[in-house]
């Protein structure tokens, strides 16, 4: 007997060291398959829902503006998501942007703005490699000339139509040809 037990393991591998060894034991094919190559858009969708868990958003006790920033807001992607789901078929561009504009906390956001920006060597080192911006970006937010209400909405603006175009490269949405001011949720089969 103990002549076998040698001969069995020197002559085949342990089918746990086996590379998805996994796989040769299952029966099903469905799960087999939604393991091996998932479902795009449910993965897309549930990023998009659940930002945490991809993005660390827990502040420490040494956070910096930033990440305090970060943390209070969902990226903003997600937020605009968030209100794309809730949408008819077809969404006016000016009506998504004011959900999108009023869904965000004003103050607070242009608050830590504003602290970020004032600790220029920080901002400088870590997230701006760009003198020249970041003073253009200072003397915008600082202008008193320019109100805080159209400061946000210009803020808001740009947001808004750069994630309304990772949404439409994402395949969420696609703009209507003879409507300028309407974009339209794509319906996605089979992916």
């Amino acid at each position: 007997m103990l002549l076998i037990e040698n001969f069995i393991k020197s002559s085949f591998k342990n089918p746990f060291e086996l590379v998805l060894n996994e796989c040769f034991q299952f029966n099903d094919f469905k799960i087999l398959n939604s393991n091996l190559s998932p479902n795009f858009r449910s993965i897309l969708e549930d990023s998009l829902i659940n930002p945490e868990l991809y993005i660390n958003t827990r502040i420490s006790n040494n956070s910096n503006s930033m990440e305090i920033l970060n943390s209070k807001i969902n990226p903003i992607l997600s937020e605009l998501f968030q209100i794309y789901r809730e949408t008819n078929l077809n969404l006016n561009i000016f009506d998504f942007y004011q959900v999108f504009k009023n869904s965000l906390n004003k103050d607070e956001i242009l608050q830590k703005i504003m602290e970020i920006l004032d600790d220029k060597n920080n901002i400088l080192e870590n997230y701006l490699n760009d003198e020249i911006r970041f003073k253009f970006i200072y003397k915008f937010f600082n202008d008193m000339d320019i109100s805080n209400d159209l400061k946000w909405d210009k803020l808001t603006l740009v947001w808004f139509l750069q994630k309304c175009g990772e949404l439409i490269d994402l395949g969420f949405c696609k703009q209507i040809k003879r409507k300028g001011d309407t974009l339209e949720k794509n319906i996605w089969r089979g992916l």
